[in-house]
This record gives structure tokens, sequence and C-alpha cells, in this order.
């Protein structure tokens, strides 16, 4: 898939997405979260294996911030990644509340790579339960990576708000400027 903004939006359960190459996005390229002004559905048994997901999760910019970098957290809004999985709030007419209440569940990413992201972590997964992430690539090459990208210095894992998640092996492969810890853990159970 080759699209401006979104890949693939998944309101479902029970179902494997599997050998895709998802290309440029500047938002999302696979989303698992209830949309604006709905409770539910909620996505469960879900299998995420061998996809390709490169250059997503925002435009580079120079020297102009968007309004979905400045809302990544600590002001809220993790539901910005080139990966998302959560389960949010509908807050007046278009806008979303995070949560910490349970709702996803089953959900396991393996064998995928995450070539050049944008800006932002490559993997978010909130309020789900019974997670499984092994054996995906990160890579970002050092031509890729510049001072003017607005990249904000983020892991390439995020977990929020679950229960029972095994991170297994991942490699990263990632430019100087991105040493440290590339999985962030906040208010969740890791077994």
């Amino acid at each position: 898939m080759n699209a401006p903004r979104f890949g693939f939006l998944l309101k479902s359960h029970d179902g494997i997405i599997e050998n895709n190459q998802f290309k440029n996005h500047s938002d999302q390229s696979l989303c698992m979260i209830n949309t604006y002004q709905e409770f539910g559905p909620r996505v469960y048994n879900i299998l995420v294996k061998d996809n390709t997901f490169e250059g997503a999760g925002g435009w580079p910019v120079k020297t102009a911030q968007t309004a979905q970098h400045s809302l990544v957290r600590p002001h809220g809004r993790n539901i910005f990644s080139v990966v998302t999985a959560a389960f949010t709030l509908p807050s007046g007419q278009w806008d979303i509340l995070e949560s910490s209440s349970i709702e996803l569940r089953n959900l396991y990413f393996t064998g995928n790579k995450f070539l050049n992201w944008r800006q932002l972590p490559a993997l978010t997964i909130m309020n789900a339960r019974n997670v499984v992430i092994k054996d995906n690539h990160f890579i970002r090459h050092k031509d890729f990576i510049g001072t003017d990208t607005l990249w904000l210095g983020k892991s390439a894992i995020r977990i929020i708000d679950c229960d029972n998640v095994i991170i297994g092996h991942q490699y990263f492969q990632m430019g100087e400027e991105e040493t440290g810890n590339q999985i962030e853990i906040i208010d969740s159970n890791i077994p």
C-alpha cells in the first residue's frame, strides 16, 4: 500500500495481517483503534506478521512543527505511531481522550520490518492484555536521519497501560544519534 496519509484502519477481530508492504504514509500505516465518536468495536485476536512498514509516521519537516508532533507525550496523544493499537474515548465532536482501561486483547507482532519511520515511535500499544512483540526489525538508515526531521528521539517501541506484555528479541539498527533504550514502558505489566 502506498498512500499519502493512512494505510489500514482495523476495527475487527480474529485475523492475520501478513506479508504486506506499507509505504510512505504520513500518519499510521496500521491503526487498530476505535475511531472518533465510538466506544467500540475493540480489536482482539490479531496476528501482525512479516509486514514491512517503510517511511511512515509524519512527513519530514525542517522548521515547522505540526499539531501531531506537538500533541505527543508528555501532552498526551500517544496514538500517533506507524503501527498503533489503542482504545480511546470520544470528547466533543472530533477530539479523543486517552484511557487507561484495558480493552484490547491477544495481539501478536512478529517478524515485521520498520524502516526509516519519521518523528514518532514505530510501534505503540495501549490498553491491551496478552501482547507478544518479538523478532521485529527496527532500522533507520544513517543517511535518513537528519537534524532537520523533528525526530523526537523517542523509543522505537512504546507500551502504555497494558497487562501481560511479552517483549522478545528485537533487532535495532539505529543511527548514532539514537542510542539508548528503544523500548518505553509506561504503567504496564511486563512479566
